[in-house]
């Protein structure tokens, strides 16, 4: 990995977490990603993006609500975790998972880079590592929903990490970015309605 890349994910020591660790909330990977974002050249390429990046919160929505009543479930499970002697190794398959997701990350392919440690999660969600940096790659690509529910999920497996509050506060902006983009959504999916009515009634 080069130098600019091993600085996205970083690990530290974590009083419940031994054996595979817990990063930072890098500034660096902001800045990284930032520095990968290119302008639209038209405006029908922009209402392309537009309507897929749409669908794709009103999916990530349906995932968060859907998984609430998860999460409970997960805090048991978070609980027991924190209480064992000694963490269990990373599972060799999980593993690759991460292995894969921070070559992606060397390359800026950020969201290739969060579904691989989604597939990794799938296969051990007890993964502290693995939910931070889910976090902190689908809020900074504006996959806030999942953010939050990965930033939760990794609260509750090191909940008294020195930067606790900090990826609290972030999942709090994210949890407002993923209400404004609902309230944006619904607002299109009723001009979009309204316009269709027009259309139809200008047709008759």
């Amino acid at each position: 990995m080069s130098d600019s890349s091993s600085s996205i994910i970083r690990k530290k020591s974590c009083p419940h977490y031994r054996t595979w660790g817990v990063p930072y909330l890098s500034i660096l990977f902001v800045l990284m990603l930032a520095s990968g974002c290119e302008t639209m050249e038209s405006t029908s390429r922009l209402g392309v993006l537009r309507t897929v990046q749409s669908r794709d919160s009103a999916r990530d929505s349906a995932r968060q609500r859907e998984t609430v009543d998860n999460f409970a479930e997960f805090q048991e499970k978070a609980e027991a975790w924190r209480a064992l002697p000694q963490k269990p190794a990373l599972p060799e398959e999980v593993r690759r998972f991460e292995v894969l997701a921070k070559d992606a990350i060397q390359n800026k392919e950020f969201e290739k880079a969060g579904n691989y440690y989604e597939r990794g999660l799938s296969l051990q969600p007890l993964w502290p590592e693995g939910q931070f940096n889910s976090a902190v790659i689908f809020g900074e690509i504006g996959k806030y929903a999942k953010a939050v529910l990965h930033m939760k999920r990794y609260l509750a497996l090191c909940p008294y990490v020195p930067d606790a509050q900090a990826a609290r506060d972030k999942m709090y902006i994210w949890e407002e970015k993923s209400h404004e983009v609902n309230q944006t959504d619904e607002q299109r999916a009723a001009e979009l309605e309204a316009l269709t009515r027009a259309q139809t009634r200008r047709s008759k």
